[in-house]
């Protein structure tokens, strides 16, 4: 084979690949499902401020922003009650925890008030003690500032969504024991169960009830977010007076906080 054989050769065997690149790249272009208008979002980022990227997920925060809402202290606006689910849903999805499970903590320790504090000194949200949120800190590599951070949404959302997962490993997944050692304190879990005491009923029944009751009417108000939602993921809020009201300003009535503080809330 001479020089200008080979060169023929080479020119074929390079014709050819090209040729099988090409008609790989079709057939993965044929196959590849194309987005729906729905499920086409406008935003790029998914921080406490900005709408997920996943347009039923989006619904999915909107909706339980609808039941912080409506379940929680008069104090919280629907604005408010977005922030939080977002916090919610972007930290349970780090730590592998449902977003309805951080609000319903929320809803039994706080009734999602962020400016809550305990007769004992928990704070926030979550309701953390400032010894916890240090020893979180420390595990988290972060500089724990002062008592004053724990009033910040995203500060305790994220220190106590860290500490319910880490509960939840020490006791190698019953929610039960994580449940009750978030609102006792494992030592004085421990203590109790080695006195024969058995385990603290009220905080863990009392979250789980309140999740029953979220999970019942989350499927209901996601669909009518998904289904109502416009071109490029848009939401039509003005459609919801309701839930763009500053304050509530309907009936209350007073409601146990699981630090034994009585509020004002609104009928559940």
């Amino acid at each position: 084979m001479n020089l200008r054989q080979k060169i023929r050769y080479l020119r074929s065997l390079i014709l050819v690949s090209v040729l099988l690149l090409s008609q790989d790249r079709l057939l993965a272009s044929l196959e590849a499902p194309k987005p729906t208008q729905q499920e086409k979002v406008t935003h790029k980022s998914a921080d406490s401020s900005k709408p997920f990227k996943s347009l039923r997920q989006e619904a999915e925060v909107r909706a339980l922003a609808v039941l912080i809402y409506r379940e929680g202290s008069t104090k919280i606006n629907y604005t408010e009650s977005l922030r939080i689910a977002r916090l919610c849903e972007i930290e349970g999805i780090k730590r592998g925890i449902t977003a309805v499970r951080l609000v319903s903590i929320i809803l039994v320790e706080s009734a999602a008030n962020h400016r809550a504090v305990s007769s004992v000194g928990a704070r926030g949200l979550m309701q953390i003690m400032p010894e916890t949120a240090a020893f979180i800190a420390r595990n988290l590599r972060e500089a724990h500032t002062s008592k004053r951070s724990l009033f910040d949404h995203s500060v305790n959302v994220r220190y106590g969504s860290w500490y319910y997962r880490h509960l939840l490993d020490y006791y190698h997944g019953n929610e039960k024991m994580a449940l009750a050692a978030y609102n006792w304190g494992p030592g004085a879990i421990s203590e109790r169960l080695e006195r024969g005491e058995g385990l603290p009923q009220k905080y863990w029944q009392s979250v789980l009830g309140v999740e029953a009751r979220l999970q019942r009417r989350l499927a209901y108000e996601t669909e009518q977010y998904y289904w109502r939602s416009g071109p490029g993921g848009t939401f039509p809020e003005a459609d919801y007076s309701e839930r763009l009201q500053p304050a509530y300003t309907g009936n209350t009535k007073s409601i146990s906080l699981a630090n034994g503080e009585r509020i004002r809330a609104r009928p559940r």
